[in-house]
């Protein structure tokens, strides 16, 4: 089992970028608003390199970059190390835990049985885990998509103490552990609070509606279709795959502990992966395009580290300063911390993966900024 220590599952770096707080980068050179397609890309490459290269140590943890539009990368590069020990560099291709990326994932799941017809979005949680308390009927799926159910987050305001008997459970585990305190903080639907605990029983529920595991549900109908070879579910009885990054934070005061959840977290995958991720998810390939347009549309509207942001279904969702949609996540597990942003009226589309904890999230941060710039 690996290890890592909790900090939150959603540094809202997403959101930061999404509104435009980054009034400049002292690291980035800025780009004229008249510059040609040729121009930008010279930009963004030539920026987003001396990042890497001056930034970041090619035998210390790094960072993998992968910026696409419509399928076409227009820029990729890993930098650093996977695993210093082995020597083994981070490429494109390298496994990461993507944290709370694995929200949206889940999300296209859940939407992909509604769409079959298996599953309603205005289902109680009772129909399909009726051992729930009976307080919990009025909770639907779309409640848990859009973080509406009032459930406690599973891992958020904890002592040590009580955090430290969810070391190494399973979903399964942790739900009757946690529901034996049935108390909701609101009435599903009167308010709306990023919850950890509304993905991980959506996980549950994909295993009851398919009759399969969720990870196998998830190989079977996104990974493999998709060709995503680096993509897998990391569960409590997972061995992380030899060619994942490992995790070199030195991040947190808080102590560490194995996490085997999966639905909120839980996912290893590469950010060539993702790519292939996004284009499927933009052309129809996983769910309709009224579909992705309902999961990108704000259901509701959420504290993530200390911003409000709208929230779809799986998704943070914005305007950019020219008025276009875009939608995206963030994730931070540790050392391990994630970043996707997708426009939806262009297809420029942004991921970012790192193992390194503080010591690379500048370096994301300024990634992002680039990225916004050359392409938004």
């Amino acid at each position: 089992m690996i290890l890592f220590r909790l900090t939150g599952y959603c540094r809202n770096i997403f959101l930061i970028v999404l509104v435009g707080l980054f009034v400049g980068c002292a690291s980035v050179q800025p780009l004229p608003p008249s510059a040609t397609p040729a121009e930008r890309q010279t930009y963004l490459a030539s920026q987003i390199d001396h990042l890497l290269d001056s930034k970041l140590s090619s035998s210390e943890p790094g960072i993998s970059v992968m910026i696409f539009k419509n399928g076409k990368p227009l820029y990729s590069r890993g930098r650093g190390m996977a695993d210093i020990n082995r020597w083994t560099p981070i490429t494109t291709d390298t496994s990461f835990a993507i944290a709370s990326i694995s929200k949206p994932i889940t999300a296209v799941a859940v939407m992909q049985l509604v769409e079959r017809r298996r599953l309603s979005l205005d289902d109680s949680v009772l129909k399909w885990h009726p051992e729930l308390p009976a307080s919990w009927r009025g909770i639907t799926i779309h409640h848990l998509l859009s973080h509406q159910s009032g459930i406690p987050d599973c891992c958020s305001g904890m002592s040590l103490q009580k955090f430290r008997k969810l070391d190494g459970l399973g979903n399964q585990q942790l739900l009757k552990h946690y529901i034996s305190d049935d108390t909701l903080l609101f009435a599903p639907g009167t308010d709306a609070q990023y919850c950890n605990s509304n993905y991980l029983l959506l996980a549950e529920i994909i295993g009851k509606v398919s009759g399969k595991s969720y990870a196998d549900y998830l190989q079977e109908n996104i990974f493999i279709p998709l060709g995503m070879q680096s993509t897998y579910v990391f569960g409590h009885d997972s061995i992380i795959g030899t060619s994942a990054a490992l995790n070199y934070g030195r991040t947190n005061k808080i102590f560490g502990i194995t996490i085997a959840w999966t639905g909120a977290v839980g996912v290893y995958s590469s950010v060539s992966d993702l790519s292939a991720f996004t284009t499927a998810l933009l052309t129809g390939r996983l769910v309709s395009s009224d579909t992705l347009r309902l999961m990108t549309t704000k259901q509701s509207t959420i504290m993530i580290g200390g911003y409000q942001t709208g929230y779809g279904y799986g998704w943070e969702v914005a305007e950019n300063s020219a008025g276009l949609s875009i939608f995206g996540h963030s994730g931070d597990e540790d050392g391990f911390v994630s970043f996707i942003r997708i426009n939806y009226e262009n297809g420029n589309s942004t991921i970012l993966l790192a193992n390194g904890g503080k010591r690379t999230a500048h370096v994301l941060r300024d990634i992002k900024w680039v990225a916004q710039v050359a392409y938004d």
